[in-house]
């Protein structure tokens, strides 16, 4: 590709990096004590990202923190078109 071509995609001339600050990092969430802290039965609304919560979900299972199955989670939908995220714990079967 040309620089001709090449410039129709840029804006004005590059800036110093200094200039823009620093971006900042995805925040660590204690994913293992979030989920252990979900009473087993029931569901607990969390403000972090669906998306977010079924990576961590993934990984723990992938690692054998969590065992598989025992956690799910869902989004409703909420009043002025906000989604609620939630970590469910299901509950055990009884055995009889």
């Amino acid at each position: 590709m040309s620089s001709v071509e090449l410039k129709q995609f840029l804006v004005g001339e590059p800036v110093d990096a200094k200039q823009l600050g620093q971006k900042g990092y995805a925040q660590r969430y204690p994913w293992e004590a979030i989920f252990k802290s979900v009473v087993e039965g029931t569901g607990q609304q969390v403000k972090i990202s669906y998306q977010g919560c079924k990576g961590a979900l993934a990984r723990l299972t992938k690692a054998g923190i969590l065992r598989k199955d025992d956690y799910y989670i869902i989004s409703k939908g909420a009043h002025k078109g906000e989604r609620q995220v939630f970590i469910v714990h299901k509950a055990k079967a009884k055995k009889e």
